[in-house]
């Protein structure tokens, strides 16, 4: 709890290296190396890292640095296409927090929230049901309309082989994974990775865009 940091895994034990692991990161206790990644979401199957981290790249202020910091750089929640301002770590826990969590042989379970955005709530709910479902439910709070995105940041490896707001498939080089989108979307885009804007892009290595 006081990390801010889940994780949701479930053993293969005929093959380990091919089990379920999952992240979820919500809060904080410092600012030090710390990105707008809070309700973030990161996801290792079958041996495939499916949704992935941006990874840290270097010091300093480059576009690349800002980029991978940035809400976008991370599978979670932003609005209106914009960042939102971390709080104080001494005052955090009152808007960026897990808020609740259990794990059992069935499933693990995990919930946070992200009061950071002006004017806005959010609160992700994740039920991880082992071994290879997972359901994300996004709950978004406002006054005014405003454009909320889900992101997805694809590993290396995968590809999109399907199309659709509601029902996606992305292949890796072990699976098969499959994206239903229940409450349905606007639109759905997919970005390819731009090492000059720079967009859609993760550092593996330090001062380096892959």
């Amino acid at each position: 709890m006081d990390a801010g940091i889940a994780i949701l895994q479930s053993k293969n034990n005929g093959n380990p290296k091919r089990s379920t692991w999952m992240s979820f990161v919500c809060g904080y206790s410092t600012l030090t190396h710390k990105h707008l990644d809070d309700l973030s979401i990161t996801l290792f199957y079958n041996g495939d890292d499916i949704f992935v981290d941006s990874g840290k790249h270097s010091y300093g202020s480059s576009p690349a640095r800002g980029y991978v910091r940035s809400a976008k750089a991370h599978n979670t929640i932003v609005i209106n296409d914009k960042n939102y301002q971390l709080p104080e770590p001494k005052i955090a826990n009152d808007k960026i927090t897990i808020t609740d969590y259990a794990s059992n042989q069935i499933y693990d379970y995990v919930k946070g929230r992200n009061f950071a955005y002006e004017g806005v709530t959010i609160e992700r709910s994740l039920i991880f049901l082992k071994p290879d479902v997972c359901i994300i439910l996004d709950r978004i709070m406002n006054g005014q309309s405003q454009k909320v995105s889900q992101i997805f940041n694809l590993g290396p490896s995968t590809s999109v082989i399907q199309k659709d707001i509601n029902h996606t498939i992305i292949k890796a080089p072990n699976s098969h994974i499959h994206i239903e989108q229940l409450n349905g979307a606007d639109e759905l885009v997919v970005h390819k990775g731009n090492k000059d804007k720079p967009y859609a892009v993760i550092s593996e290595q330090f001062s380096k865009l892959t």
